[in-house]
Parts: C-alpha cells; sequence; structure tokens
C-alpha cells in the first residue's frame, strides 16, 4: 500500500459486478431503446443502463445513488441481449463544464460503474473545478474499460476525487492527455479520498499547466 498524498493507491484483483437487475436502454427510440438521453435513463428506478453509440451524449446532471452505466453496444437489441460492440460510448462536453459530476448523498454507500466509455471534453477551470469527472460524497466508483481524455480542469484534468469516503477503481481504462491549472493533470486526489488502479490502466501526457511552461503532472 502506497501513500501518497492522502490517497492511497492499491493495485489488487479485478472486482467482477455482474448486476441481475432488470435494465433500461438509451439509444435512437425508433430504434427500440427505452431512452434517447442518460439523465432519464438514470431517474428510472432500475439500477443497470445499457447505451448504444448511435449518438454522443450530452447530458449534466449529478450522479447521486448507486447506477451502473455500460456502454459499447451498437444497438438496442445488442443492449438487451448484451451484445457488446468494437466502440465504445461517447459521453463529452462542449461547454464549460465537468463531463460527470457523481456527488453521492445516500446515506449508505452509492456504487456507479461505468463501462465502455470515451469520456472528453470537459472544462472547469474555476476553483477546484475538474475536467472529466468530479467525485465526492459516499461512493465508490468503477470506470472499466473506459478512456479519459482531453478535459480540462483546475484541480483534476481527468479526474478530481475529495473525501475519506470516496473512493476510485480504474480497471483497464485510460486517463490521457488532460490538463489541469493547479494540481493533477491525470487525477487529483485529496482529504483521504482512495484509488485503485489495476488491470493496465494507463495515466499519461497529463499536464500541469504552470508558468512558465507546463509539465508533468499525472498525480497529485
Amino acid at each position: 500500500m502506497k501513500v501518497f498524498k492522502s490517497c492511497v493507491f492499491i493495485i489488487i484483483a479485478t472486482l467482477v459486478i455482474n448486476p441481475t437487475y432488470a435494465i433500461v436502454t438509451v439509444g435512437l427510440l425508433g430504434d427500440g431503446c427505452d431512452y434517447d438521453s442518460l439523465i432519464d435513463a438514470y431517474n428510472d428506478n432500475d439500477p443497470v443502463v445499457h447505451v448504444t453509440t448511435q449518438m454522443n451524449h450530452f447530458d449534466s446532471f449529478v450522479i447521486a445513488k448507486s447506477k451502473y452505466f455500460v456502454g459499447g453496444y451498437d444497438n438496442c437489441d445488442d443492449a438487451l441481449s448484451g451484445v457488446i460492440g468494437e466502440n465504445k460510448s461517447v459521453w463529452r462536453k462542449s461547454e464549460d463544464e465537468t463531463v460527470i459530476t457523481i456527488h453521492a448523498s445516500e446515506p449508505t454507500q452509492s456504487i456507479i460503474s461505468l463501462s465502455n466509455f470515451e469520456i472528453f471534453g470537459g472544462q472547469d477551470i474555476l476553483f477546484a473545478g475538474a475536467g472529466g469527472i468530479s467525485i465526492q460524497g459516499n461512493s465508490s466508483v468503477i470506470i472499466n474499460n473506459s478512456d479519459i481524455r482531453n478535459n480540462y480542469g483546475d484541480l483534476g484534468g481527468g479526474i478530481s476525487i475529495y473525501g475519506a469516503n470516496a473512493k476510485l477503481e480504474l480497471n483497464a481504462s485510460n486517463v490521457i492527455n488532460n490538463i489541469s491549472d493547479r494540481l493533477g493533470g491525470g487525477i487529483y486526489c485529496e482529504a483521504g479520498s482512495e484509488v485503485l488502479i489495476q488491470n493496465e490502466s494507463n495515466i499519461r501526457s497529463c499536464l500541469l499547466y504552470t508558468s512558465p511552461s507546463p509539465r508533468d503532472g499525472l498525480l497529485s
């Protein structure tokens, strides 16, 4: 176990999550999908969301409860049958805000899983803003086979995680080409948050945008 600036980085065996709940699908409504937006699927009572690659998603909302998002399905028939294609689903931003905000507010720990996504285009350079993903609260966040790239934040270009009850696990995922103004070009973690990096996950090509010139800032 290595303690690094109030964060714990641990390499362990893969955590496999196999929810047995009913699922909802996100994609083109004309293709038989349940919803065409992530926020509507999030608000559905079913905890498992299968997302197609038929469209890009720009949804802005706060994830505050347990939810399992699985992307990479070519269409909603495949999403229903669990057949994942070759491409990842896209969750991105084109405006100045964080792509995904996870601020868990349930009294018990919330489990949020993101699998087979490309997460990019986020920008929040206001005080303590995160670019790609912001994690706070009593939460366990698992990111599987996903790319968090080309995001720009103040604290945490790719991912920002804060608080002793906040946990992050990266499985076979890439945090690449992200930039922060102050700390954590790749991942910024503080106040006892826990980060587990495993299964050939990569954190690379992330910079701190400092004067007089940018410098490496993968983890802070």
